[in-house]
């Protein structure tokens, strides 16, 4: 449990200054059920990775697409994107499979 609550204590810090950036509150929610299962848990409190990180990963594999000046990806690819930047390993991505969010991930690159 405690690596859990470490986990959910490091979103929450790195969070501030992005509260109101959609992009982040999705990747925040996502990420806070993946702390529940305590392989994930360990991923997340890695000190190498961080909130700021995943979507910086995610807008990169956005404009490798993008046409127009942005790219709107499905769910399941910007939260295996995240899954590749933190590491996720198949055991923990199994585990957490039931707790996949259902919302559209859309980036807007000016809003960035």
């Amino acid at each position: 449990m405690a690596n859990f609550e470490a986990a959910h204590e490091k979103l929450i810090n790195e969070m501030k200054g992005h509260e109101n950036i959609p992009i982040y509150e999705s990747v925040l929610d996502y990420l806070m059920r993946q702390a529940e299962n305590t392989v994930s848990a360990d991923q997340i409190i890695d000190s190498k990775k961080n909130i700021k990180g995943a979507v910086d990963h995610m807008t990169a594999a956005a404009r490798k697409k993008a046409t127009g000046g942005s790219y709107v990806m499905t769910d399941d690819e910007g939260f295996k994107i995240i899954d590749e930047y933190y590491g996720f390993g198949a055991q923990a991505l199994a585990e957490n499979s039931k707790n996949q969010a259902s919302k559209r991930l859309d980036i807007d690159f000016d809003d960035l």
